[in-house]
């Protein structure tokens, strides 16, 4: 038998480990539906009374920002410029359109996102127009208005269901790019995983809900799954029967974009 020498025993025993360590989220939101109180929202989220399932996954590019002789302005793929706050920056907004999953009722919204990325360098962003219409005659400030220590202050906008051809589908604005006034500074979430927070339907509640009936054609079904960002959730309107799952996200699109 061949004997190894101290060194080729040490050198030998050497063996890499390779343990996963699951991905965790950096920082969590929740936001409530238009008409649901944030405390209730909170309660229920405490107590599990709301079932949250996983629609949607997004990564996002690094940001590309121009400078122009002013102003830089600043742009991200899958994005559209939000400039409907008069004075402050104009920054991307992801417009998203989630369909809420057959026999759920969706109550608010959780955004799971990872770690901000900063941009190098310092920025003054171009602001959106004041209208040059709004009424001064009572002397009122037509100034930029004093600027958030980081805007937009908040994740998203408001969120809101409407029906199309009798689907729930659920409205909201995103903003995956963060920006601080005071010191130029550009950060922006890399990815971003949302789930809807729902309450399971059964019985009477299912048929209150599902009074609308959805549209099961051919052409409507191609028409909602083309309109909404979560097309996988048609599913479960196709087989008539609530989610059991609590994942129905793929994987993450690049800002969305199919």
């Amino acid at each position: 038998m061949k004997l190894f020498r101290p060194k080729q025993i040490i050198l030998s025993s050497l063996i890499i480990i390779s343990i996963y360590i699951p991905f965790s989220w950096a920082d969590t939101f929740y936001i409530p539906l238009e008409g649901v109180d944030t405390s209730l929202l909170e309660i229920g989220r405490q107590e599990k009374t709301y079932k949250p399932i996983s629609v949607l996954k997004l990564s996002f590019d690094k940001p590309v920002i121009i400078q122009g002789p002013e102003y830089a302005r600043i742009s991200l793929a899958g994005c559209k410029v939000w400039d409907s706050d008069p004075g402050a920056a104009k920054l991307p907004v992801k417009s998203l359109k989630l369909l809420v999953p057959y026999g759920q009722r969706a109550v608010g919204l959780k955004i799971e996102v990872a770690e901000t990325k900063a941009l190098s360098g310092s920025y003054l962003l171009e602001p959106a127009v004041i209208p040059k219409h709004i009424d001064n005659s009572r002397g009122l400030d037509s100034s930029i208005p004093e600027p958030e220590d980081v805007y937009p202050p908040h994740m998203c906008g408001n969120v809101f269901i409407r029906h199309k051809h009798g689907y729930p589908i659920l409205f909201v604005n995103l903003f995956p790019v963060k920006y601080s006034p005071s010191s130029g500074e550009v950060f922006y979430y890399p990815s971003v995983n949302i789930s809807l927070l729902t309450i399971s339907l059964k019985g009477s509640s299912l048929g209150r809900d599902y009074s609308i009936k959805h549209n099961t054609r051919p052409g409507v079904v191609k028409e909602i799954r083309s309109f909404v960002d979560n097309p996988q959730v048609l599913k479960t309107y196709l087989e008539g029967k609530n989610n059991t799952g609590n994942e129905l996200a793929k994987e993450p699109r690049k800002g969305g974009i199919r």
